[in-house]
């Protein structure tokens, strides 16, 4: 009782980043709460086999878009946060050139997409008739190329817009994928998903105007030596973090389409597990980005510690949850997935676990730390995808 009463002192000693990872939590619960009703509501929308083609091909354009990121979004979440202390003029240089890399790289995406297009379909959908939904994705990959707009917000610390952006992004998920998908079926599913996540990242644009973090400024410098010595690398190290996206496109090259789909609906679990610990990373990252620069390495630490502490009691208590519960809960929510139990209690505690690691991570990220990112992130993922095949072999 000591040691409970103590870690909420701590905690109140805090109450910059108390008040932050309020903003995140939302931030994150809401899409994933949301996002999981999406799932729910598709699942019974459509039968199965249609709803593993959707996260099939969702997933496909995600991990396709993850590919030619090059580490931008995340560096510049670090590099605005650590330029807006004493070189606010760089920023803008910065963004503009990272911006052209980003329309070059997502300019050959498309066109591999529509070179590749029958293949791609044969060889994840197994049927060349439905290559209407590769195509169905292209205005996610477009909303894609606006992704980084949210990470620059959080440069600047700015988490409660951060919050809002997610907030409108959520509700397309119920207007749009949901109430196109019901309407007209999956492929303008699909494509509701990539308008909103286009209304969500343009709604950060009039705040990153005003903050001039795209204006020309005579603060030009070398960024091509950040996106050779912290881009790229990060973006080679963190390679294995995309494999969340590539489990369910590779699972259905070995699975039915119809037991993908109800792996599918059970693999969302795993990414509500992750939501507090991704909530607690994202708000320390341009914190400790910050303090670095600042050389305010004991505060970082000492943060870090009282964290960690705070996450093992909601970790425990989710695990005991999850085996306990996880019975009623689908009986709820889903029954006709009930026979998924096993992938529902061991997803949910896979993620509740790798939450360390996440929270870990932003911690050696701000650091520049990639190598052991990478090593982290490997052991992460790995484990994801071989859970997932021997679960779906299990069945």
């Amino acid at each position: 009782m000591n040691r409970i009463n103590f870690l909420i002192n701590e905690i109140k000693k805090e109450k910059e980043l108390v008040k932050d990872s309020f903003w995140m939590f939302l931030a994150n619960a809401i899409p994933a709460i949301m996002g999981f009703l999406m799932n729910l509501i598709l699942a019974r929308i459509f039968n199965p086999e249609p709803f593993g083609n959707y996260k099939t091909v969702t997933y496909l354009i995600t991990f396709f878009s993850a590919l030619i990121s090059f580490g931008i979004p995340i560096t510049l979440t670090k590099y605005i946060a650590q330029f807006r202390v004493k070189d606010k003029k760089k920023i803008g240089y910065m963004t503009r050139w990272f911006l052209n890399i980003r329309l070059i790289s997502f300019s050959a995406l498309f066109l591999i997409l529509l070179v590749f297009l029958k293949p791609i379909t044969v060889y994840f959908l197994h049927d060349p008739s439905l290559s209407n939904l590769i195509l169905a994705g292209f205005p996610l990959v477009f909303a894609t190329i606006f992704g980084f707009l949210p990470s620059m917000v959080l440069g600047y610390e700015n988490f409660k817009l951060y919050f809002f952006s997610k907030l409108v992004t959520s509700i397309g998920y119920i207007l749009f994928v949901v109430g196109l998908g019901y309407f007209s079926g999956v492929p303008f599913s699909v494509i509701g998903l990539g308008i909103s996540n286009l209304l969500g990242s343009l709604l950060c644009l009039k705040y990153l105007n005003k903050k001039g973090s795209f204006r020309k400024t005579n603060g030009k410098f070398n960024v091509k030596e950040i996106f050779l010595k912290f881009s790229l690398p990060m973006y080679i190290f963190t390679i294995p973090s995309f494999f969340g996206n590539a489990v369910v496109p590779v699972l259905s090259i070995f699975f039915s389409p119809e037991l993908i789909g109800q792996y599918s609906f059970s693999f969302v679990f795993y990414y509500s597990g992750l939501v507090i610990p991704s909530t607690i990373g994202t708000v320390l990252l341009p914190r400790n980005s910050r303090l670095i620069s600042l050389k305010d390495e004991k505060n970082i630490k000492k943060t870090l510690i009282k964290v960690f502490s705070v996450y093992t009691l909601i970790a425990v208590v989710g695990i005991l949850g999850v085996f306990l519960l996880g019975r009623t809960v689908l009986s709820i929510i889903a029954p006709e997935y009930l026979p998924g139990l096993v992938f529902f209690k061991a997803l949910v505690s896979l993620g509740l676990i790798s939450g360390y690691i996440i929270i870990y991570n932003s911690y050696l990220t701000a650091k520049e730390e990639l190598k052991w990112v990478a090593l982290l992130t490997l052991i992460q993922n790995l484990l994801i995808f071989l859970v997932s095949f021997l679960l779906l072999k299990s069945v």
